[in-house]
């Protein structure tokens, strides 16, 4: 992006993984006037990218030295990392040949692999994060920069929820908070107060299908929320199109997500297709789940 908009801003870095986030961010930032130096996560990242930064480069998850020094090419001192890692495509063939470490990558994970931290995504990219401040680069929370992405509090879309459901969205909204507190995952689904399915390293979507498959009757509820401890730097929870359209096709009927702590990317096309699709969005808080609850079940009645 060459613009004279640029000229009284520092750049900008962006750390890229799988995604339409990504792209929206880059965009935000553009918008904002930031030049945008892009490293796209090889298997993750949009090429798309490479065209909307003002430079770009391919690396691997574990060439954590290439991208300080990339950073440190562009005079890069602060940054955000937004987009989905695959953890189960780390696993693929040719994996390792694309995200083999370099010296500074391989001191920074060795402490992973040799067991003296555990592997908890929060650790993980905590540990990152400090590997890049050693050396100058800060990561920031990408929704400082664009607060407009994080959902607002209420009912996006669908019809109003019957009893029967807002107890499965108050039992979902606990134990989903509870296994966050061990990092495993944000999503769970419910039906009729009994656990469906738990996110783990499969990730939303799949945790969606392995409900519908064990509830072929459909019906359920899926709630998403941030992780107690969650830092707003990394694995901020995001939902998109794919979300509700792997909703439908596994027969989940309601969702429900954090407000203030949760990004819908293309949030009009997003809340068309669940009315459309007679799916009901639901942003909630912890401290005002009550009042949403309370509120639904009277428009109910």
């Amino acid at each position: 992006m060459n613009s004279d908009a640029t000229d009284h801003l520092p750049p900008f870095g962006l750390l890229a993984g799988w995604g339409q986030l990504p792209i929206e961010m880059a965009t935000a930032l553009q918008r904002h006037g930031y030049a945008v130096h892009a490293l796209l996560i090889k298997g993750h990242a949009d090429p798309i990218l490479a065209e909307i930064s003002a430079t770009h480069e391919w690396v691997g998850l574990g060439q954590i030295g290439k991208c300080v020094r990339f950073f440190h090419r562009h005079q890069v001192t602060t940054a955000t990392m937004v987009g989905k890692v695959h953890k189960v495509r780390i696993l693929d063939r040719g994996a390792l040949w694309n995200h083999f470490p370099d010296w500074y990558g391989a001191r920074v994970i060795a402490p992973f692999i040799l067991g003296k931290k555990d592997r908890k995504d929060d650790t993980i990219l905590s540990g990152i994060c400090r590997a890049f401040s050693n050396k100058g680069i800060e990561f920031v929370p990408a929704t400082d920069y664009a607060p407009d992405l994080l959902v607002k509090f209420g009912q996006l879309a669908g019809k109003p929820l019957s009893k029967k459901q807002l107890s499965d969205v108050q039992y979902g909204w606990d134990l989903a908070k509870a296994i966050g507190l061990f990092d495993t995952g944000q999503s769970v689904a419910i039906k009729a107060q009994m656990a469906l399915a738990l996110e783990a390293v499969e990730g939303t979507d799949e945790c969606i299908r392995r409900a519908g498959q064990l509830c072929r009757s459909g019906g359920f509820t899926i709630v998403k929320v941030a992780k107690p401890q969650q830092d707003m730097r990394f694995d901020v929870p995001t939902i998109g199109v794919g979300t509700i359209e792997t909703m439908a096709e596994s027969g989940a009927v309601t969702l429900v997500i954090e407000a203030d702590k949760t990004i819908i990317v293309d949030e009009p096309a997003v809340i068309a297709l669940a009315n459309k699709l007679g799916i009901t969005i639901l942003a909630a808080t912890g401290d005002r789940l009550g009042e949403v609850l309370s509120d639904d079940e009277t428009a109910a009645a």
